[in-house]
């Protein structure tokens, strides 16, 4: 991407900025409030602005530190301030048009509260409170709700991916507790696609949360979660939801069960359908690791954007997803204050059945084209438990624990029609793949004075996987059956790697750091059999010290972060290969907070890692059951460098906006492999990787814009991602570059009106250009999504309508859904639902990437229609 459109990007951003910023009412209350008897500003005072003439709410906002508040009005007229603070009493002064231009102070007098004379008149739908922002539930519920998923997506600062994945200004939910234990955990988008919320109070976001007690004031945690408040009147021995749904050969089934009891929590979820209803994909990829915690803060997952030359296009669930089964069972145990025990158990299957077209294009040297038909079925399986553990000696040291265990099954097999020459025909197929894995942790905290502390841990993982893979090979010639070969293979991986770590942190006024000595040995082997004959054993053993040292500075508004890592790698392998060398891994990270509102972030981070089990002996491996590899990758490093930069302005409660801007470069500049390809037994070429894999660069930004109290609000997001991919393919370089700008939005009505409307949406542009030599190949498309959400409530009668347009190519797919919900008793309603109405059958997409064209058409799930009941106890 050029200069010139660099400096375009960053003006769009200040100008979507400036125009959030100052468009906005034209005139503002400006006031102060202090203590009478001490005349100091009273930080956090809550301050509401009431319509005279029938009480109602039509502003709100909350006092900074130094005591001063603006509150913006929409027209001239009278109204009533409210001001109030915890440990002041109440006051009321009136506002008329002349005043508005005026500085109103404020003087709230102390009172001793007694708590039989506490009454709270209406609570506020979001309050800040240092790291922790409090949202009122049942403030942001639209008629029609039936999860917190859908809930979430109607709280400011929020972004909830379709997959379940939540984002809190622009920073990954790590972890999701209920009343402060952690029963949900890290598996949380099932639990919050089907958990009632109904159940809950309040949503708390805490960031730089501190997962080990024992370091709080000594390091400032890293990671951002949601505290889910359960209602006090529903804590019961047995509380939550079922829900019974049947139609023509479909069904879905949801339980959502609470339990408190004393020291005791638990929380049980269970979902089987066979409607479409996708709660958990296990097959969604999982999110780019970032370098340094940092970077958790600028949201680095778009990059898998970039990994995919072109991202899959229809974003829905009628996929026929068509036997999903969940389970989960979580458990909480606290003793006083020194133990806390969390059990999660997790239970997924799930049988996926489709029929698929395609014709394929294979940009080689020597191109040929092919058309078949396949008839796939998955069987994926998983099962999960993890135990964490939280031990307090004494006042000043604590042991921390946590083993997971994995066990991960799917069954994939195939039936094939080709038609595409004389080649080697795929006619049926089985895969297995079975991966199990035990991670092992355990950590003990000595807290030293107010400022030190030492963590010494100790770790081990261990991870096995088995794949097999039974074919029928048809072998043709000149349109003549040659023979027909059966083929029979299977891999074992094994992996074992342990280590420990000792850390040192130590924090003064406006200093921190930390010191980190660790040494880690992993072992490495693979074996198998392939086409009946016994491989060698391949194994990789690989050392590892290291020393880490990360400086936190804190002067005023600036915070400076600098880490830098010194490790000696060393691997061998049963090859009689070896290399080491000393990396040197840095990053630093300057966030600047221009005010509360206001926060810019910049960072630089390089990285090296080894490519483990990299290396491969020369045997023929089967991807995707069409093509056929045969290669040996070397061992080697890749050096990562990337650059990101940050803009996150939010004022959820002045001028309602927010808005979150990120500039990002990443690049993999030293990557060498070396690959044999055999596509087709007449098809082999070389490819010598000297590649910038993924030498990526992109802006995201996202402005979320409130219309407050709460009637609605207005949600645009605008991203550019470009990225460019080098190769050696048959001794002719291969330069590959692909752009995706996009455009999405979304608008909602007012929550509590009559009819809610929702409209959302985006718009995608695709292009990639292939050059080899002089010859240069060229895609360009556009896909986009149109969404129309109807809710309304009449009586007791609920209602919701989704109309949906999927654009892909030149081709649109329509979808209609509906659900209408009857409250028969006060905790029972009967429902009826409908989904794909317009039984759309199938659809096609497209696909490019450097050595193929696709054109594929698939299946989809077909008419459901369910008729149940949702019963609330």
């Amino acid at each position: 991407m050029g200069k010139n459109k660099w400096l375009f990007l960053l003006f769009l951003h200040f100008w979507l900025y400036s125009v959030g910023t100052y468009a906005q009412s034209k005139e503002i209350i400006l006031g102060l409030v202090l203590d009478k008897d001490t005349g100091r500003p009273i930080p956090s005072a809550t301050v509401q602005l009431l319509d005279t003439s029938d009480s109602s709410m039509v502003g709100f906002t909350i006092a900074r530190v130094d005591g001063n508040f603006t509150i913006p009005i929409q027209e001239l007229k009278d109204y009533l301030l409210k001001i109030s603070s915890l440990g002041y009493g109440s006051k009321f002064i009136a506002i008329q048009p002349g005043q508005v231009s005026e500085e109103v102070k404020v003087f709230l007098e102390k009172e001793d509260i007694k708590l039989n004379e506490v009454i709270i008149l209406e609570s506020s739908p979001a309050v800040v409170r240092h790291d922790t922002t409090i949202y009122q539930v049942d403030k942001y519920m639209q008629e029609g709700d039936r999860s917190l998923f859908e809930v979430l997506k109607n709280m400011p600062n929020f972004r909830v991916e379709e997959s379940g994945e939540v984002f809190f200004k622009n920073k990954r939910i790590d972890k999701v507790m209920l009343d402060g234990d952690d029963l949900i955990g890290e598996n949380y988008k099932a639990a919050i696609k089907s958990m009632d919320p109904s159940v809950l109070n309040e949503v708390q976001v805490i960031e730089n949360f501190q997962d080990n007690r024992f370091l709080s004031g000594v390091e400032a945690g890293q990671k951002t979660v949601l505290n889910l408040g359960v209602k006090e009147d529903r804590k019961q021995l047995l509380f939550g939801n079922l829900e019974l749904g049947l139609g023509p050969e479909a069904h879905n089934g949801l339980a959502n069960i609470f339990s408190y009891q004393g020291k005791f929590k638990a929380y049980l979820l269970g979902t089987s359908n066979n409607a479409g209803i996708r709660r958990e994909d296990q097959s969604a990829e999982r999110k780019v690791e970032e370098l340094s915690n940092f970077a958790k803060d600028w949201l680095w997952s778009p990059l898998q954007h970039i990994n995919r030359y072109i991202p899959y296009f229809l974003k829905t669930t009628y996929e026929n997803p068509n036997r999903e089964r969940l389970g989960t069972i979580n458990l909480s145990y606290r003793a006083k204050d020194n133990i806390s025990l969390v059990s999660n158990f997790n239970l997924y299957a799930d049988r996926n059945d489709f029929l698929k077209e395609n014709a394929t294009e294979f940009l080689l040297d020597q191109p040929f084209r092919i058309r078949q038909a396949d008839t796939l079925f998955r069987r994926p399986r998983m099962i999960e438990h993890r135990l964490k553990g939280d031990i307090a000696l004494d006042n000043q040291t604590g042991i921390r624990i946590d083993n997971l265990l994995h066990f991960h099954d799917n069954f994939l097999g195939q039936s094939l029609f080709f038609d595409g020459g004389n080649f080697v025909e795929n006619r049926i197929q089985e895969m297995t793949n079975r991966r199990n894995t035990w991670n092992a942790v355990m950590e003990l905290t000595r807290k030293i004075g107010e400022n030190n502390a030492l963590v010494f841990g100790v770790f081990t993982r261990r991870e096995t996987m088995h794949e097999s893979l039974n074919a029928s090979l048809l072998v043709e010639q000149n349109n003549t059956i040659e023979e027909v070969q059966d083929i029979s293979q299977f891999l074992d991986h094994q992996m074992l790697q342990s280590g420990v770590q000792l850390r040192w942190l130590k924090s003064g006024k406006s200093i921190r750091f930390e010191n980190q000595l660790s040494y880690h040995h992993q072992e490495y082997s693979l074996n198998g059999e392939l086409q009946g004959e016994e491989d060698g054993l391949v194994g990789i053993f690989s050392r590892t010290p290291s020393f880490y040292q990360k400086l936190t500075l804190e002067k005023g508004k600036i915070n400076l972060n600098f880490s830098y890592r010194i490790e000696k790698q060393l691997m061998e392998t049963f090859l009689d290969e070896s290399k080491s060398r000393w990396n040197w891994q840095r990053d630093a990270v300057v966030l600047v907070k221009l005010d509360d509102d206001n926060v810019i972030n910049v960072g630089f981070s390089i990285e090296v890692q080894p490519l483990y089990g990299s290396a491969m002996a020369d045997r023929p491996l089967f991807l995707d059951f069409r093509t056929a590899q045969q290669g040996k990758n070397l061992i080697d490093w890749n050096r990562q460098v990337n650059f990101f930069f940050g803009h996150h302005y939010s004022d959820i409660f002045k001028r309602r906006i927010s808005v979150n801007t990120n500039l990002f470069w990443l690049r993999n500049p030293t990557l060498w492999t070396l690959n044999a390809m055999e596509l087709r037994p007449e098809i082999v070429f070389m490819r010598l990787g000297r590649t910038t894999l993924n030498d990526s660069k992109g802006i995201m930004v996202k402005v979320d814009k409130l219309v407050y109290p709460i009637r609605g609000n207005v949600r645009l997001d605008l991203n550019l991602w470009q990225s460019g991919f080098e190769e050696i393919v048959n001794g002719l370089e291969r330069f590959s570059s692909s752009i995706t700008p996009s455009v999405g939005y979304r608008y909602s009505s007012a929550f509590k009106g009559p009819v809610n409307v929702e409209f959302k949406g985006y718009f995608q542009q695709n292009r990639m250009n292939i050059l080899q030599g002089d010859e240069v190949l060229k895609n360009n498309f556009m896909n986009s999504n149109q969404t129309l959400i109807l809710r309304s409530k009449f009586g007791k009668m609920t209602g919701r309508l989704i109309l949906e347009n999927f654009g892909i190519e030149k081709e649109n797919f329509q979808f209609v859904n509906y659900r209408i919900e009857y409250n028969m008793r006060e905790r029972l309603n009967f429902y009826t639902e409908g989904r794909n109405l317009l039984n759309t059958d199938s659809f096609t997409m497209a696909r490019f990437t450097p050595n193929q064209f696709f054109q594929e058409s698939y299946s989809l799930l077909g008419r459901i229609i369910l008729v149940g009941i949702n019963w609330y106890f």
